[in-house]
């Protein structure tokens, strides 16, 4: 996790500005994950990050990158992809994330999981890595206080 933030983070911003490219960040949270865990369980909690992990794995290309940086959170490092791509693909995930887990229920009480997401690109949003990390989660609270289960671009 920290390899991303300190050593991939700049190396690819580095590179995206070399070759004139865009390069995204997404900053993802599991809404209402505590109160999920607190409810049903920690081994839920445990289920649901590995469950959303690999959708989100699966959500990205080779050259991305993605890892957890908290409990229920995650960075999506997308090469290559602008802010408008990057923002259709938060917003697959949310879709992929609410319907894989419709009518889901655990000992027959029904959940359902959602996540937030902020959306940051280089350069239309920041120029150095601290910024797009900041921006990125500036645009996830934003989604986060509009309600769960949105996406939001800086």
């Amino acid at each position: 996790t920290q390899g991303l933030i300190q050593d991939l983070l700049p190396r690819e911003l580095s590179r995206a500005r070399r070759f004139k490219l865009d390069l995204s960040l997404l900053h993802i949270e599991i809404d209402d994950f505590a109160a999920l865990s607190e409810e049903f369980g920690p081994t839920l909690g445990t289920i649901l990050l590995k469950e959303v992990g690999a959708i989100l794995a699966s959500s990205v290309r080779t050259i991305d990158f993605a890892a957890r940086i908290s409990s229920a959170q995650f960075l999506l490092l997308l090469t290559e992809t602008d802010r408008m791509g990057a923002y259709h693909l938060a917003d697959r995930i949310r879709q992929q994330v609410e319907e894989f887990y419709l009518e889901r229920r655990v000992d027959g009480r029904p959940f359902s999981v959602s996540i937030s997401a902020g959306v940051a690109s280089f350069p239309a949003d920041a120029q150095s890595a601290t910024d797009l990390l900041r921006r990125a989660r500036e645009a996830w609270f934003n989604a986060r206080t509009r309600g769960p289960n949105r996406v939001a671009i800086t």
